[in-house]
């Protein structure tokens, strides 16, 4: 028994069931057909690939001969691993802090978040506490060009807008939370209690139904990793380029100097036999060293691979301030959200293509940052 084991407490009983209950539970996740055929024995059939006869103890596989041991460091139970690695749970983190209400003088600051085209600045009218939802994703990249970098790249996007909110993870940070799904919630509390300047006492921090699928959450997620997954691979490109130049030259050289070689021979001989194979031998050569070219080149392109690695979802407090906004005669309503967790105002996101903005306008009954034509 490892060191290793020892340290943790386990005894090697135990870890045969250990890695059986890890793989099956990673084989359901990904819904493949396992099939118990006899006493330790399974029969499994992952999506596209072959059935697979595996067990988990050391006696059967030594007793049969038809069975896979599947344990620590085998072929099968590795697969397994990288398959969980793509399949991760949601962490739920929770924040309760007391909430006065907004800063004073919010109309002022409204005004600096966003710009509203030909409308007179927002005037708040009413606000409310309710529980927000930050979802914070953290995408394991890998690059892989001469050699493999990784990275992890965090991305924190607001549920209820799908605003990008990552510079507030410093905040996050700051603070203590309790884990799971459950808030403390009295029963009896079974709506949502406004708020407004006359009861800032009395507020309930209720959860809130998202507008917005898990689905679109990680897509904006992932759109919002997008530029720093870039940034990475235009980082390694130029690292490699010096190196990639040099190559390119050595092999350059010894092309262009073998086909200087050849066309002196086919200029300077008299036999048309031999004239024409070294003709075809400078055609070759040429095609050789486009190949070799594209080659090189394509050994140091950049290829990643992005996997989700975590997911924590926190569940914090956020006041929803909601507005009026005049566009000649007709008062328009609006929401802006302030964390009071990090003294910060959310930034203000395309309804639309749910982008960042500092500017909107009206399109139809909609608001848009210029994306609509």
């Amino acid at each position: 028994m490892s060191n290793a084991v020892k340290a943790l407490g386990m005894e090697t009983s135990t870890s045969p069931m250990m890695v059986q209950d890890f793989v099956l539970q990673t084989l359901r996740l990904v819904e493949a057909v396992v099939d118990s055929v006899d006493w330790g024995v399974y029969d499994v059939l992952l999506p596209q690939e072959n059935m697979r006869r595996v067990t988990f103890d050391v006696e059967v596989a030594q007793e049969r001969n038809d069975c896979e041991l599947v344990t620590f460091g085998s072929p099968f139970f590795e697969s397994m691993v990288q398959l969980s690695r793509q399949y991760g749970r949601i962490q739920v983190r929770r924040i309760a802090i007391p909430v006065a209400g907004p800063p004073n003088h919010s109309d002022e600051r409204l005004s600096s978040l966003a710009h509203f085209v030909k409308c007179k600045p927002p005037r708040a009218v009413s606000w409310r506490v309710e529980e927000g939802l930050l979802l914070l994703c953290r995408f394991h990249v890998t690059y892989q060009a001469d050699d493999i970098v990784e990275d992890m790249i965090s991305v924190l996007v607001d549920v209820d807008s799908l605003a990008e909110v990552t510079d507030l993870l410093p905040q996050l940070d700051s603070h203590w939370f309790t884990t799971g799904t459950h808030s403390e919630i009295p029963a009896e509390e079974d709506g949502r209690r406004m708020a407004g300047p006359d009861s800032p006492t009395s507020l309930s921090l209720l959860p809130l139904a998202s507008p917005h699928s898990i689905r679109e959450v990680l897509a904006r997620a992932a759109s919002a990793a997008l530029p720093n997954i870039e940034k990475g691979m235009r980082r390694i490109e130029t690292e490699y380029q010096a190196q990639l130049n040099d190559e390119l030259e050595k092999s350059r050289y010894y092309y262009e100097t073998t086909l200087q070689t050849l066309r002196r021979q086919l200029e300077n001989t008299l036999d048309t036999g031999r004239g024409e194979r070294l003709r075809l031998k400078i055609e070759a050569t040429e095609r050789e060293l486009t190949l070799r070219m594209e080659d090189i080149q394509r050994a140091y392109e950049v290829s990643t691979e992005v996997l989700l690695d975590q997911c924590i979802l926190y569940r914090a407090p956020v006041i929803d301030v909601q507005t009026e906004i005049q566009q000649r005669t007709d008062k328009l309503p609006f929401s802006f959200r302030y964390y009071p967790w990090a003294k910060q105002w959310a930034p203000i996101s395309c309804p639309v293509c749910h982008k960042n903005t500092t500017q909107l306008q009206r399109h139809g009954p909609d608001w848009h940052c210029g994306c609509v034509d």
